[in-house]
């Protein structure tokens, strides 16, 4: 009820893990509000089980009688917060689910920006290697003219005579 009335349109509840379970198999969850202890299998089980078969939503751990143990098994399982029962003040309980939203925005944000990077670099990988097999015809086509100009070179060097013709009072000098 404090979520409906906090400006949360789309809350959706769980009496059991088993339940819990079944929510997350759907998806769309983006924060999920557990209690260590509950009927059946446990909070911090249950974020194991999420974590391997449904990853994404953020995790907000709720405590009455929890340990700092807990608290940090928690935590170390990726847990955004951790509140101690009874939730005196409602609006710093909001505020923390706000931020899990936000944090989760970012995550999903950072992953967006890390595979556009990948794949701009993939990109550029890929022209840089266009690149340099164009350089690498270019350094043949070189080598091959440079090649040619000695040859030329050589024709040409042939082609004059190899002392000066005597013309009679004519001199020349090269």
């Amino acid at each position: 009820m404090v979520l409906l009335r906090g400006g949360y349109k789309s809350v959706e509840t769980a009496g059991d893990a088993e339940c819990a379970q079944a929510v997350l198999r759907r998806g769309g969850i983006g924060v999920v509000i557990t209690d260590i202890r509950m009927p059946g299998t446990d909070g911090l089980s249950l974020m194991q089980w999420a974590l391997a078969h449904c990853p994404g939503p953020a995790w907000i751990v709720l405590s009455g009688r929890a340990t700092f143990d807990d608290a940090v098994k928690a935590v170390k399982l990726g847990a955004f917060d951790f509140i101690s029962k009874p939730i005196v003040e409602m609006e710093s309980f909001l505020v923390s689910v706000r931020n899990a939203l936000r944090q989760r925005k970012l995550v999903a944000e950072q992953l967006r920006l890390q595979s556009e990077l990948e794949r701009r670099n993939a990109e550029l990988r890929q022209r840089v290697g266009q690149l340099e097999e164009a350089f690498n015809l270019l350094a043949e086509q070189s080598e091959i003219i440079s090649q040619d100009l000695v040859r030329a070179e050589l024709v040409q060097r042939a082609l004059l005579p190899q002392r000066v013709p005597d013309l009679g009072s004519f001199t020349f000098d090269a």
